[in-house]
């Protein structure tokens, strides 16, 4: 980890507050809830990220993936959930991939929610899956 990192658990939360001098004043935000959590892989889904010490200009990621998103205060934002594109075949429903959501400031605090968000697909009606 680099100088002026500081990393920190708690619920099972990941923070990690990236690019902060230990004596910098400005709190590192934090992911309390993300709802709703997943999505079919179509996307398209509303959701709100709920928070602290959010900033208007934060960037929201699904992994390394920026995702279009609008700052709706200091403890929330919103999204659409982006479609995702499955590697692999799937029958019935079954979980497709499971994404990290990163809120990074525009003073480069950031905090990170691993497997915040979950993708399903789902393939007709099949009598057995397995």
């Amino acid at each position: 980890m680099k100088n002026g990192s500081a990393v920190a658990v708690a619920w099972g939360l990941v923070l990690l507050a990236s690019g902060c001098g230990g004596d910098s004043g400005v709190p590192a935000p934090s992911i309390t809830s993300i709802s709703p959590n997943e999505s079919l892989t179509r996307g398209g889904a509303p959701v709100v990220i709920t928070g602290t010490n959010f900033q208007n200009g934060a960037v929201v990621y699904f992994d390394s993936s920026k995702v279009a998103s609008l700052f709706l205060s200091t403890t929330s934002i919103s999204l659409t959930a982006p479609a995702y594109e499955s590697p692999s075949v799937v029958f019935c429903c079954e979980v497709v991939g499971s994404f990290s959501v990163t809120v990074v400031n525009p003073d480069l605090h950031s905090v990170t929610l691993g497997n915040g968000f979950t993708y399903w697909n789902c393939f007709g009606f099949i009598a057995t899956c397995g």
